[in-house]
């Protein structure tokens, strides 16, 4: 067991999955684990600000816990059943889980981020468990 384990210092961008299309966006949302995915505008682009947090759930709940997490990205404007949040200037997340919505996170709240991720995030044993 490590004490103090930081996260690598990898590339956001290898962490996750960027969607650009409709047909991606179905294949991921309907992953049995828990789908964590950040909707922006394109004109906005990701929040730089949420990459620090977004490596460290990466790192805390995929690589230490094993847990059944995918972190994919999407501009709304390129993925039609997201093209109400086309406008926005801040980010959103959404969760799914087996092709269902399982909530969001509004905005720049890291705590609320990390609390659903952890309360909801299902182990490998129970994806395979519910196959």
């Amino acid at each position: 067991q490590r004490l103090n384990a930081m996260p690598p210092k990898r590339d956001w961008k290898d962490m996750h999955q960027q969607i650009t299309t409709e047909a991606e966006f179905q294949e991921v949302i309907a992953y049995k684990g828990l789908t964590i995915m950040e909707v922006y505008s394109a004109w906005c682009g990701p929040c730089e600000c949420m990459v620090p947090t977004l490596r460290s759930l990466h790192w805390d709940i995929k690589e230490e816990k094993g847990a059944g997490v995918q972190f994919v990205a999407v501009a709304s404007d390129k993925v039609e059943s997201l093209k109400e949040y086309h406008l926005r200037s801040k980010p959103l997340f959404l969760f799914f889980r087996k092709g269902q919505r399982t909530g969001e996170v509004d905005g720049v709240n890291t705590h609320a981020l990390r609390v659903f991720v952890e309360e909801n995030a299902p182990s490998q044993g129970d994806i395979v468990a519910s196959e």
